[in-house]
Parts: C-alpha cells; sequence; structure tokens
C-alpha cells in the first residue's frame, strides 16, 4: 500500500559492519523477508555513514532594497555590535550577519550546486534556522554508541533491519532488530508465530528531537510493526549531548523485554471477547463490532476499518477474538494504513493505544466502556430509544469488570516491563529506571 507519509529513500542493513558474517535463523528470515543466501549488502555501520550530514554556517538577512540604496554599508557596519556584521553583495544588495541564530544546512547538497548543470534541479540545502543554543547531532555522534555496545556483545552478526529518510535526509527513523531476542505467540491460523525484538530509533535536523531510542518488535513479514513497547529515551538539540549513557544498557533492556512481552501476550490470549454478546457497534450507523469496538477504543474509522478486518483473518473463531488477536489487527493497521508522520503525537497516541490491549487490557476495555456509555447517553439525549444500547452497555460493563479483576497482574509486569532493567554492575544485579 502506498501511504502519502512515504519516506524519499529506505535503506535494509546486515549485520554490524561487512565483516561480520551475518546469518538469519528460520524465525527470523520471514520477518523481514530476507534470505540468508542473499542479505543486503551494506552493513549498519556503512548505512549509518552514508547519511546526510549537518553543519552549521553564518545567517544573513537582506535589507529591503529601498532602504540599501540609502546606506552606506562601512558606516553602518561601524556603529553595529561586534556580533553583527553588513555584508554588501556586487548586485547593489546588503546582507546582515547575525551570530544569534545559524543555519543548519547539508553540506553535501551545498557541494553538488559547485557541479551542477544549470538546467539541473538543485535541492535546497537549508534545514533549520535556530539559535545558537541549538547542538547539531550527526548520526555518527548518535549511534556510535550503539555500534561498540552491540561490538562489545559480540551481536554483530545478528542484526538487520532498515533506515527511512525523509525531507532530503533531515528526518530519519531506523529499526534495528536483534536475531538472538525473538519469542514466540500462538497464531491460530499459522501456528506459532514468531516476534523479534530491537530497537526503534531516529532523529531529525528541524528542532525537534535530536534522537529518540525506544524498544521495537516486528512480527511475520513485516505485518506488524510494533513499537513503544518501553519508553521513549529522548534527547533534544539542547547542549553537549552525551549518548553513552543512552545507550549503554539498551541490550539488557532487550534481554529483559523478551521474557515480559511473551508473558504479557500469553496471559492477553486468555482473554475473549464475545461479539456476538457485546454490541459494540450499536453506538455507530453500521454493524460491524470489530470495527465499532476499534473506534469505541479511540481508533478513527480508516483505522478501525483497516484493523477489523485484519483482526477478522487473524482470529480462530471470529464471534470470540482474544486480545492478541485485537492487538494484531491494531498494530497491522498502524503499520499499513495511518497516514500521518511516525514521529507524531498523534501516532504515539495511537501506538499506545494498541499496546494497551496487550500490555494492560483493563485500560482499553475501560476506555471503550466509556465510551460506549457516551455515546449511549448522547443518543438517550437525541431521543433515541435507549432501551437496546443499555443492555449493551450492561455486557460491556461486566466483562470490563471480569477483567479488571485480572489488572493487578497485568499492570505489575507491564511496569516490568516498561521501566524497569536489571543491569549487570561488577558482577551484581542492580535495579535501575531503564533511562527515565
Amino acid at each position: 500500500m502506498t501511504r502519502s507519509n512515504s519516506p524519499d529513500k529506505t535503506t535494509r542493513f546486515a549485520g554490524l559492519t561487512n565483516h561480520n558474517q551475518t546469518e538469519l535463523s528460520n524465525k527470523a528470515e520471514p520477518i523481514v523477508d530476507m534470505d540468508s543466501d542473499d542479505l543486503p549488502k551494506t552493513s549498519l555501520a556503512t548505512a549509518i555513514r552514508d547519511l546526510e550530514q549537518a553543519e552549521a554556517g553564518k545567517l544573513a538577512w537582506k535589507v529591503p532594497e529601498n532602504v540599501a540604496e540609502k546606506i552606506d554599508p562601512r558606516q553602518v557596519d561601524e556603529n553595529l555590535p561586534d556580533e553583527i556584521n553588513v555584508v554588501p553583495a556586487g548586485n547593489g544588495s546588503i546582507y546582515v550577519e547575525t551570530d544569534r541564530f545559524q543555519s543548519v544546512y547539508s553540506p553535501e547538497k551545498l557541494r553538488s550546486w559547485l557541479t551542477a548543470d544549470n538546467d539541473e534541479l538543485l535541492d535546497d540545502a537549508l534545514w533549520h534556522v535556530p539559535t545558537q543554543s541549538y547542538s547539531i547531532v550527526n548520526p555518527l555522534t548518535a549511534y556510535e554508541p550503539l555500534e561498540e555496545a552491540i561490538q562489545n556483545e559480540d551481536y554483530g552478526g545478528n542484526i538487520f533491519g532498515e533506515i527511512r529518510e525523509y525531507k532530503g535526509g533531515g528526518e530519519v527513523h531506523m529499526n534495528v532488530l536483534f536475531d538472538n531476542f525473538t519469542i514466540n505467540y500462538n497464531d491460530n491460523n499459522n501456528g506459532n508465530k514468531p516476534i523479534v525484538l530491537g530497537i526503534r530509533t531516529g532523529y531529525d535536523f528541524f528542532g525537534g528531537q535530536a534522537l529518540y531510542f525506544e524498544g521495537y518488535a516486528q512480527d511475520r513479514k513485516c505485518d506488524n510493526s510494533i513499537r513503544s513497547i518501553t519508553e521513549k529515551k529522548t534527547i533534544r538539540h539542547v547542549g553537549d549531548v552525551n549518548l553513552e549513557d543512552e545507550v549503554s544498557d539498551v541490550l539488557e533492556e532487550m534481554e529483559l523485554m523478551t521474557n515480559r512481552l511473551a508473558e504479557l501476550i500469553e496471559m492477553a490470549e486468555d482473554i475473549e471477547v464475545d461479539m456476538l454478546e457485546m454490541d459494540f457497534a450499536e453506538a455507530f450507523d453500521h454493524d460491524d463490532n470489530f470495527r465499532g469496538f476499534y473506534e469505541l477504543a479511540g481508533f478513527p474509522s480508516y483505522i478501525a476499518s483497516a484493523a477489523a478486518n485484519h483482526a477478522r483473518q487473524r482470529a480462530d473463531n471470529v464471534f470470540t477474538p482474544d486480545m492478541t488477536d485485537l492487538w494484531d489487527g491494531a498494530t497491522y493497521a498502524l503499520t499499513h494504513t495511518f497516514s500521518g508522520g511516525e514521529g507524531t503525537a498523534t501516532a504515539q497516541d495511537y501506538i499506545d493505544s494498541a499496546n494497551d490491549m496487550v500490555m494492560n487490557p483493563s485500560q482499553t476495555l475501560g476506555q471503550v466502556n466509556r465510551e460506549h456509555q457516551t455515546r449511549m447517553e448522547r443518543q438517550s439525549e437525541d431521543g433515541e430509544d435507549a432501551l437496546g444500547s443499555e443492555t449493551a452497555h450492561a455486557q460491556i460493563e461486566k466483562f470490563t469488570q471480569t477483567v479488571k479483576d485480572k489488572a493487578d497482574e497485568f499492570e505489575s509486569r507491564n511496569e516490568e516491563l516498561r521501566t524497569t532493567l536489571i543491569a549487570d554492575a561488577n558482577g551484581e544485579d542492580v535495579a535501575t529506571d531503564g533511562g527515565q
């Protein structure tokens, strides 16, 4: 499916460096649609070094022409503060340079201008105009600590993934998956369904987030990108950026996540949702209970429809899907249908709603219950017969309460998954907050 936010460039990689002998397991190969006999020639280290760099340059603003023709640049320059300079141009224009702001630009694009033919389309080299407090974080600065951690743990031959570039290389998102961090959960149509865990990370040069890391997982043939399974760690473009502490424990966190996520999925498989008994669609102008469930859970109709279609195909029994079936549908729709940007607040809200279906089902069902009640009351105020709605809501509320009885167990495991990291420090187990 072609999406409106398709990347400008996608690079797939395998192995830390070209010297690593990368071999994917039988579980990992179908997940990323790769063949061990025909892996990408590009390594992670090479792909990172091929990304766009950014540099800072002086910034100047143009004096209006009717003013420029009346002033003497040398006389004005003598009366300006030291950090401001007047620069006359050959065509009679005058520019004022200021050290208060800076231009963040692509030096590679500027160099290409020197060799471009006149009829070539020149790419815009300017990304951002921030103040001097803005700190550029280039790809090598961002990811050398991650490379070192992978090398130290001898995982160089076990990694694979892809890098996606947007906005002329000024925004980058990367998935690094680890073949040795794999779990299985039961797909009723296909038997055991493997999930490979790893790190989703990215940055931009536009003043938003300099760098972020979060737990990430991928299932069969890129069906589902399961994001934000740990709290996102974000570093902004301010001051000296030290990344060693941020990534030093990331591989230990992956190992912990592998065990905890497997437990949560197994628990969520035991929670079945009776689509015949609970009329989720009753509050809408359609009769699709799957779609109604997703809409009540907070998804817009276009995502809810895609999620409903996939969940039906995945479920062993379309009348009583379990929470992993519904979670599978939501993550599939977000991966393939969501039309917004990857790093937006809206995307994060939808990701959190999808993850709650496995990590905290009572949270999801509480939202569904409350939204159904609100819509039922709205219909009653509009003069519609709410008797059927009350019956449907009573069933949803009853089911929500039974799931809440399991909430303590889910929440304790979810809390451990999302915020606890056991790091090996000098041979001793030390509990940390995972960098939060």
